[in-house]
C-alpha cells in the first residue's frame, strides 16, 4: 500500500508458567509482541519457548494471563475468559 503506513496486525502479551516438579525445573514465558504485515521470525536456543509460543497462538495451550488482538479484533483475553 503506497503512501500508507501499515498498522500492526498482531498484538500479543502473554504469560505461561510451568512450576518446578520432581524431574523438571520451572519455566516462565513472557511475550510482548507487535507484528506487522511482514514476515516475522521467531528464533532462539532450544528450550527458549518458541514452540510453546506457537502452541499458545494456535490455542493448543492456554496462557496463564494475557491477550491477543488481530487487526484490533480480540481473539484471546484471559482476564475476561475469551479463548
Amino acid at each position: 500500500l503506497e503512501g500508507k503506513e501499515l498498522a500492526a496486525v498482531l498484538s500479543a502479551k502473554l504469560t505461561k508458567r510451568f512450576h518446578a516438579g520432581a524431574e523438571s525445573r520451572g519455566f516462565e514465558l513472557q511475550i510482548n509482541l507487535e507484528a506487522s504485515r511482514q514476515t516475522t521470525v521467531i528464533f532462539g536456543p532450544s528450550g527458549a519457548g518458541k514452540s510453546l509460543l506457537l502452541d499458545l497462538f494456535a490455542g493448543f495451550q492456554r496462557p496463564d494471563s494475557g491477550r491477543v488482538l488481530l487487526d484490533d479484533q480480540l481473539l484471546l483475553d484471559m482476564g475476561t475468559g475469551v479463548f
